[in-house]
């Protein structure tokens, strides 16, 4: 389940609550945690973008391709966050990605 991975992965580190990332609001010390988990949902899971998004408060499909750009374009960019989430990864026993859909 979606949730999981925040319980036990990047939300945890932010020391966000899960309810903080459900709601509606912009904050950035909210919206990055909240891209993350978005990010790691649909690269690690077979829900669809709408079914990541509604778990996200009610977010459209846009918003989780725009958070999986953003954290894709972030990490290659910036290798400290790379290394966070390759051992964050490790951490919950994650092999590799679910692979690409259509």
């Amino acid at each position: 389940k979606v949730h999981r991975w925040h319980q036990r992965g990047r939300g945890a580190r932010y020391g966000s609550r899960l309810t903080a990332l459900q709601r509606k609001g912009r904050q950035q010390s909210i919206a990055q945690p909240r891209q993350v988990c978005m990010y790691r949902a649909r690269g690690h899971t077979r829900y669809s973008l709408e079914e990541i998004g509604g778990y996200f408060g009610g977010r459209d499909h846009t918003t989780v391709m725009h958070a999986q750009r953003t954290v894709t374009s972030k990490r290659a960019a910036d290798p400290e966050l790379d290394r966070v989430l390759a051992s964050l990864e490790q951490r919950l026993g994650v092999a590799e990605a679910v692979p690409a859909r259509g």
